[in-house]
């Protein structure tokens, strides 16, 4: 006869149990062996995005959410951000609990920018710079412009109504 399995919620006295973490190098080690993995070995092997990942329990985690709960006791609220945009750093020093909106304002910018500025670009088949702004998951046309610097301050204006707080 099968019995129900139950979910139990991680808690950090659990963690605390099976891993250790040094805050000043963000690794996180084994404490006791585990079927074919020995007490202080490394734990996490990289994902997709790049984001450390390890299974407990039966459970798969990313390593960065383990750190927070490690730390703080409680699981991070929201989105964990990588403050050096570095998915393996995961001192806690690197790590910030950020809304979703906020953590994808803090995404590098794209490698095949033909501007090198955030919401600008160059349209190959109009020959003109164009500039976007991205609001609430939505891209939004700023429109189409003879020179760069025309799109970048109408980048610019629209980031000031539709992103007054941001920083950067």
């Amino acid at each position: 006869m099968r019995t129900a399995m139950t979910t139990q919620i991680l808690t950090q006295s659990r963690l605390k149990e099976l891993l250790d973490y040094n805050p000043d190098t963000g690794i996180v080690t084994r404490k006791i062996k585990l079927k074919n993995q020995p007490a202080g070995r490394i734990v996490g092997c990289a994902g997709r995005q790049g984001y450390l990942q390890t299974s407990i329990d039966g459970k798969l985690y990313k390593v960065h959410r383990l750190v927070w709960l490690y730390v703080y006791g409680e699981w991070p609220k929201n989105s964990i951000d990588h403050i050096d945009h570095n998915p393996a750093n995961n001192k806690i020093s690197n790590l910030r609990d950020v809304s979703c909106l906020e953590n994808n304002r803090n995404k590098r910018r794209n490698t095949n920018s033909s501007s090198g500025l955030l919401g600008v670009g160059w349209h190959k088949r109009d020959k003109c710079w164009m500039a976007h702004i991205e609001v609430a998951g939505v891209r939004h046309n700023l429109g189409y412009y003879a020179d760069k610097e025309t799109a970048l301050n109408a980048r610019k204006q629209a980031e000031q109504i539709y992103h007054p707080n941001r920083s950067d």
